[in-house]
């Protein structure tokens, strides 16, 4: 038995609402390659070098899960496995500092601050500083 259907059975729950609960999408920390990227950013340091190393072949240089088994003297599955379980610890850090939420929002902040001043013919000091600020993110 799987992992989701065992969710499912202990919970009750529909097949793709224990899907989202057991890879994680339930918990607001989207899973597309772009955001394991910029969790991988923030949190690499924090995995293995093997961890790390297999993110980058798959996110970084586009290999398959059969291409890095390959390399790597593994299975496909195997790849798979250890590329899974990083994928799900850089979303438990996430979940539990949401450090790259804040990065998002205070990067928003300063891009709506930023037109606000320009918008209000601000001080160009105080455009500069702003612009700086932003291109800093």
């Amino acid at each position: 038995m799987t992992d989701v259907a065992g969710c499912c059975i202990l919970f009750r729950q529909t097949k793709s609402r224990c899907a989202e609960i057991y890879h994680g999408e339930a918990s607001g920390i989207k899973t597309n390659r772009l955001n394991i990227i910029e969790l991988v950013d923030y949190y690499s340091t924090l995995l293995t070098e093997r961890q790390r190393s297999y993110l980058e072949l798959y996110y970084n240089e586009d290999m398959s899960f059969a291409e890095i088994g390959e390399m790597m003297g593994i299975t496909r599955a195997g790849a798979f496995d250890v590329i899974n379980r990083a994928r799900k610890k850089l979303m438990r850090f996430e979940s539990r500092t949401g450090f790259v939420a804040r990065h998002r929002e205070h990067a928003a902040l300063l891009r709506e601050a930023t037109s606000l001043a320009i918008e209000t013919n601000a001080d160009a000091r105080i455009i500069k500083l702003l612009k700086e600020a932003t291109d800093g993110i």
